[in-house]
């Protein structure tokens, strides 16, 4: 279900991470909560995803191979229709100066992977949903 659409859980969230252990340790925590994970293992990936499958949510890695989360970001900001998913860094570095300038690409939180368990993943991703659900805008998170 779609959260637009007016839908709840489980969400379909896409996790964009080329890095192996990133992926089973989020995945797992993510389907633990309930929510249904799809996976892109590199920027080009996830867009094709993007194009071809209905996601509540998009949890984006910014240094990956060839087409870097930066790049994802652009292009679903210019693609002829916009790819209107909400999306979350999912980042090894903290967000240093960048806020506007990611908000102004549409993001909906940064999270450190260092200080981001999977638990603590999914709770923000239901904080998120809920907030969401509620009309209340969700802000980006430091």
């Amino acid at each position: 279900m779609s959260l637009e659409a007016g839908g709840s859980w489980p969400l379909k969230i896409a996790l964009a991470e080329d890095n192996e252990d990133h992926v089973v340790m989020y995945r797992a925590g993510l389907e633990e909560a309930g929510h249904t994970v799809v996976v892109a293992r590199d920027g080009e990936a996830a867009l094709e995803l993007l194009a071809s499958q209905r996601v509540d949510l998009v949890l984006l890695d910014l240094e990956m191979p060839g087409l870097t989360g930066f790049d994802v970001l652009q292009r679903m900001k210019t693609a002829q229709p916009p790819i209107a998913v909400p999306v979350v860094v999912l980042s090894a570095h903290e967000l240093l100066g960048g806020r506007e300038q990611l908000q102004n690409l549409g993001l909906q939180g940064w999270l450190e992977k260092s200080t981001c368990s999977p638990a603590l993943l999914a709770q923000w991703v239901e904080t998120w949903a809920a907030r969401r659900l509620s009309g209340r805008a969700p802000t980006v998170s430091g």
